[in-house]
């Protein structure tokens, strides 16, 4: 966007969508002009044609069009009937408002508040979310982004992933290669504490007690102490244990032990009161100012953790008392995520991490063609090869190379890929068979190219995912990654395709 006092003009391109699919409606089109653009710096234009490109690309590959007919199709199954035209037509919008606030916020990489405050300042940024509309009366708040971060279903996501990747494939032409697939995979951390088994009692302490002082708040009482007094013995019995393993004196060991009993009796007895005041909460309800939703919402919570108080109490005691290591599998890494598991690669600053596994196959150019975030305990990367070939070949992406490091080596996918007649760049384990491998000069290009999967997985992980997942529940990590990865995709395809000299800022209905 060259030029000085120049405005943004928005317009619609619907001339130049796809035909509407039959269970879409028709949304009215208009054009307006906006607050004028002065001449801004050289990263400011940039940032706009970034925008603009997005636009021209959710349009024209019809993947916005062709999610508001996938979700309408869900909804009119999971409610038994079909829409009234009114009623089909906002909710068109709000899938339409879904897609572009999730992409916008992706690219921003901002938290949803400071997402909120950035799209209310932002001419550009409520121009591609469809903000400037007549009926849209106020920019959402943090609360609403968050649920519109939701609306749209993991699988759904994954769907327009596969959509435009097929849409790359044959309709852009030579500008992007889908005959050669690099595969890796990574840990990607959650948002927990480091689990250190006396660190699990006390955040145990501090969920109990936080439950029963949100129920007191609101007139359903029992008798017990303040809750605050027991947060603030914990907090004490915490530190000193702490400091006992920072001194190196005979008697530290035999001081932490009595320590974690001090710890464990105060665990049981917040756990009583936890039980009584859930007890409380289920029979009284009705008599406190709490919705049943709400309702809900703490007995879950508290129910988690009390749930977990023995086999936390007895992990602990295992390792701390018996002196007696716990294997990896029956370990609890965290009271709320306790499909958190341990990753021990061994590499420089990360000797263990704590997370779930993250496999990602890109193409030549950087777009991410297939991916998969596993929950289970970690499982060996050739057992990614096979699923992500019959993924890409249901799809109808046919690569004709596969590269991956040492890790993805089997034999079994080695007759596997020559059985597909898919050349084998993976790197094998043997030194003989390597030796051979490098004998050949498109064997080496493969494998340089292969060493930059490394850097996609950096960018995918801090600037695209910030680094952890800080959403709750797999099923929400498994959306936030599905979300990153379609932005980011996005993201690679408008730098590598630009844009025209001042181009107008699109927006579809």
């Amino acid at each position: 966007m060259n030029g000085e006092n120049k405005g943004v003009i928005i317009e619609l391109l619907h001339t130049k969508t796809t035909p509407l699919p039959n269970n879409l409606i028709s949304d009215q089109t208009f054009m307006k002009l906006s607050n004028p653009l002065f001449s801004g710096s050289k990263e400011f234009k940039e940032w706009v044609d970034l925008f603009i490109s997005i636009d021209h690309l959710l349009v024209e590959s019809g993947l916005e069009t062709a999610l508001k007919s996938i979700m309408i199709q869900e909804q009119e199954i999971e409610r038994g009937q079909p829409f009234d035209t009114g009623e089909q037509i906002r909710f068109q919008r709000k899938v339409s408002e879904s897609l572009r606030v999730n992409v916008a916020r992706g690219l921003s990489k901002k938290s949803f508040k400071a997402f909120s405050i950035a799209l209310a300042d932002s001419h550009v940024l409520q121009a591609f979310c469809g903000y400037h509309r007549p009926w849209v009366k106020k920019i959402p708040s943090k609360s609403k982004l968050h649920e519109l971060s939701k609306l749209i279903p993991s699988d759904i996501v994954s769907k327009m992933i596969d959509l435009l990747s097929v849409y790359l494939s044959s309709e852009v032409g030579s500008e992007f290669d889908f005959s050669a697939v690099f595969g890796d995979s990574t840990c990607i951390e959650l948002d927990i504490h480091h689990p250190i088994d006396w660190v699990l009692l006390k955040d145990a302490v501090i969920s109990i007690m936080k439950s029963v002082k949100t129920i007191r708040r609101h007139v359903l009482k029992h008798r017990i102490g303040p809750p605050e007094g027991f947060m603030k013995q914990m907090n004490k019995i915490s530190m000193a244990i702490s400091m006992s393993k920072s001194v190196r004196r005979q008697e530290s060991k035999k001081q932490r032990k009595n320590l974690f009993r001090e710890l464990k009796s105060l665990l049981r007895i917040c756990e009583a009161h936890g039980n009584r005041y859930l007890k409380v909460l289920q029979r009284d309800r009705s008599k406190s100012d709490l919705s049943e939703k709400q309702a809900e919402q703490i007995s879950g919570r508290l129910v988690t953790v009390l749930e977990q108080v023995d086999m936390i109490i007895h992990q602990a005691h295992e390792r701390i008392i018996g002196e007696r290591q716990i294997h990896n599998k029956d370990k609890i890494l965290s009271l709320h995520e306790s499909h958190a598991k341990v990753y021990k690669r061994g590499k420089a600053g990360a000797d263990v991490e704590f997370g779930l596994q993250l496999f990602i196959a890109e193409n030549r150019e950087g777009i991410i063609v297939n991916w998969d975030l596993h929950d289970k305990s970690p499982k060996h990367d050739s057992k990614f090869v096979k699923p992500c070939l019959e993924h890409l070949d249901k799809i109808g992406l046919k690569p004709d190379l596969f590269s991956g490091d040492r890790g993805f080596w089997s034999n079994r996918n080695s007759a596997y890929l020559n059985m597909k007649a898919v050349t084998n760049h993976i790197f094998p384990k043997g030194n003989p068979s390597l030796r051979n491998q490098t004998e050949s000069e498109e064997f080496k290009v493969s494998a340089n190219r292969r060493s930059q999967t490394e850097a996609r997985i950096g960018i995918l992980k801090n600037n695209f995912l910030g680094g952890q997942l800080n959403t709750k529940g797999f099923k929400q990590q498994k959306s936030q990654v599905g979300w990153a990865i379609l932005t980011h995709n996005l993201w690679v395809v408008a730098k590598r395709l630009g844009v025209e000299e001042d181009p107008p800022l699109a927006i579809a209905a």
